[in-house]
């Protein structure tokens, strides 16, 4: 299988269970292979590793939602759309970025 093809259809994964992915090993068994070669060839060709890529969607998502909505939105209402069970991990994300 070509690494392009590879990278896609993981890709296609995570997008497909954002918020329900557990990691790497779970990505890696779903386009079977090797989770280590899963990650290095993902970092080479996204700039990304498979982590970074999950947090950083689940924010952008997070925040999508958050401006479409006129609620007052909790905290945990906040870190719980983006599959993060605490608002200061959410915050800290948030201000890395």
């Amino acid at each position: 299988m070509e690494w392009l093809t590879v990278i896609k259809d993981a890709i296609e994964y995570m997008e497909q269970n954002l918020l329900t992915v557990t990691g790497p090993e779970e990505v890696a068994k779903h386009v079977h292979i090797s989770t280590i070669y899963l990650q290095r060839g993902f970092q080479v060709l996204t700039g990304y590793t498979l982590g970074e890529y999950i947090r950083n969607r689940r924010l952008f998502e997070a925040g999508l939602k958050l401006t479409q909505t006129d609620e007052n939105v909790s905290g945990h209402h906040v870190s719980g759309i983006r599959g993060c069970g605490f608002l200061h991990i959410y915050l800290a994300e948030g201000k890395r970025l």
